[in-house]
């Protein structure tokens, strides 16, 4: 089973989203999945309760802040027993502002995506994920999100000035980057994913994109 963290310091990354759409397009491509939902906002949870389909399922990984942990781990529990449901693919949602808790999700996973908007806050921002992956010493790569749309046919020139950005410090990116699209929103309110509301649209091959980048990072 692999397992996937989706982390950032920094809230407002679309850490949810992605996770979202990508464990339903995994599940389209026959690749058994599931979210654990760290995130005390639980929004992958209430995605989940307007989805007709069970699949793929999401489940409470959140511990609320003051409770000590239990004996076993919630979160390293809720791995063992989707490795014994033999699922193929396990996503991590986590909470931003949480360095203990990103930690523990770092630690736990194979490999992380660090969701990350190409403006000069989130990049700055992005430094404090990093310093908590590097203790992990789990493989990771920042995926730009929320991207502002082409003009023309090259990269927007936001997205190409942060892409340039972090691989001039050595940090491993994506080549996809998702774009700020309605698509997205839209397809989150019936508990749809962008590959179920609009397949074939430019958001779902972006998705496909980044799913692709993702299974061969994983191998």
């Amino acid at each position: 089973m692999k397992k996937v963290a989706i982390l950032a310091q920094k809230g407002g990354a679309g850490k949810t989203t992605i996770a979202i759409h990508l464990s339903v397009l995994a599940m389209q491509r026959d690749i058994a999945s599931c979210v654990i939902d760290c995130d005390p906002q639980q929004s992958a949870l209430g995605w989940y309760e307007e989805r007709e389909d069970s699949d793929p399922p999401v489940v409470d990984g959140h511990q609320p802040s003051g409770r000590r942990p239990d004996k076993t781990g919630t979160l390293a529990r809720l791995l063992r027993v989707a490795e014994m449901d033999e699922y193929d693919l396990t996503i991590i949602d986590t909470a931003p502002h949480a360095a203990e808790a990103i930690g523990e999700a770092a630690r736990a996973a194979d490999f992380c995506i660090v969701p990350c908007r190409p403006a000069i806050l989130d990049l700055k921002a992005i430094s404090k994920t990093i310093e908590i992956l590097s203790v992990s010493d789990t493989p990771f790569a920042v995926l730009l999100n929320s991207c502002p749309p082409k003009r023309g046919v090259g990269e927007n020139s936001m997205v190409k000035e942060s892409r340039d950005l972090l691989l001039g410090q050595d940090i491993p990116l994506f080549k996809t980057a998702v774009t700020q699209r309605a698509a997205f929103s839209h397809a989150l309110i019936d508990g749809r994913a962008v590959t179920e509301f609009a397949p074939g649209s430019p958001a779902a091959d972006e998705i496909g994109g980044v799913l692709d980048e993702l299974l061969e990072l994983t191998k």
